[in-house]
């Protein structure tokens, strides 16, 4: 149109500094604010990193696992000697009765050198063995193989791998392992327990109270907070007993607390739990649960 001016593109058309004439230029400034902007933000991720990772390092450090999974690994022989020394019967003896006679599916948590783990196989129970320590693991499957078994590398708080599996146990026992669980960790480790646990199944947990050996990880136990717990979560108590440690450690008893689920009235389903426990394709079969 006579006396408009058209903008006319100056540069290169495909450059990144084509200006359009007739239009001002971005002040130099808003440059220098945009790289201050892309400084900042560059700053603050490196600083979200490092308080993640900081975060990850203390809960690592606070949950013991990796302390406590090293000292059972390097000293695997003699302690899978140590508990070997004894028999299931000597150790529990105080609960046995409280064992269902009926067959059914256990979880045995912490399972050491699997000692309890193959008195409930080879009493018919089908077994899911969590161990953290490699070491240890391999050891118990040599000492103790059982088609009955499956061995699982999981632990307390999380149990992911066990939640894998999608089945409910009539057993959950836990027998020397509550005190490398942090009291900060154990409200939720609980609540995996009780949701693992099938009507009128129980809990078997085993409290150690003394000193702590100096190259492992372990906190105070005390029954009170058990029995809070399993209040909140609609447990019963239906026993609690004491006993001097077994193994002659100076200064060191268990507490055992047994805990009930109520039944729904319904009883144990007829699963087919062995084929399900041993069969590596078993997910399959757990979404029809």
């Amino acid at each position: 149109m006579p006396g408009v001016r058209s903008p006319v593109y100056r540069g290169r058309l495909g450059g990144n500094r084509r200006t359009l004439e007739g239009e001002a230029r971005p002040h130099h400034g808003l440059f220098q604010s945009l790289a201050h902007c892309q400084s900042r933000r560059k700053a603050v991720c490196i600083e979200i990193n490092s308080t993640l990772t900081r975060y990850l390092d203390a809960m690592k450090k606070d949950s013991g696992t990796a302390d406590t999974k090293d000292a059972y690994n390097a000293q695997a022989d003699s302690l899978a000697a140590r508990y070997e020394s004894k028999s299931f019967e000597e150790i529990h003896q105080e609960i046995r009765d409280l064992i269902p006679s009926e067959v059914g599916l256990v979880l045995d948590i912490g399972a050491g050198s699997g000692r309890d783990a193959a008195w409930f196989a080879t009493h018919g129970h089908e077994v899911v063995a969590v161990e953290p320590a490699d070491r240890l693991r391999e050891i118990a499957k040599s000492l103790h193989a059982n088609s009955r078994i499956r061995w699982l590398d999981d632990r307390l708080p999380s149990l992911e791998k066990v939640f894998r599996i999608g089945l409910t146990f009539d057993i959950i026992w836990i027998s020397a392992v509550w005190m490398h669980v942090p009291p900060s960790f154990r409200q939720r480790a609980f609540r995996k327990l009780a949701t693992l646990l099938r009507p009128g199944g129980r809990i078997m947990m085993s409290l150690r109270q003394g000193p702590p050996p100096e190259d492992r990880v372990m906190y105070p136990t005390d029954v009170e907070e058990v029995e809070k717990l399993a209040r909140s979560y609609g447990l019963a108590v239906i026993r609690i007993t004491r006993a001097n440690d077994q193994l002659g450690r100076e200064g060191v008893t268990w507490q055992t607390v047994c805990l009930q689920a109520p039944d729904d009235g319904l009883g144990a389903l007829p699963l087919l739990r062995h084929v399900i426990i041993n069969d590596s394709k078993s997910s399959t079969y757990k979404l029809a649960l």
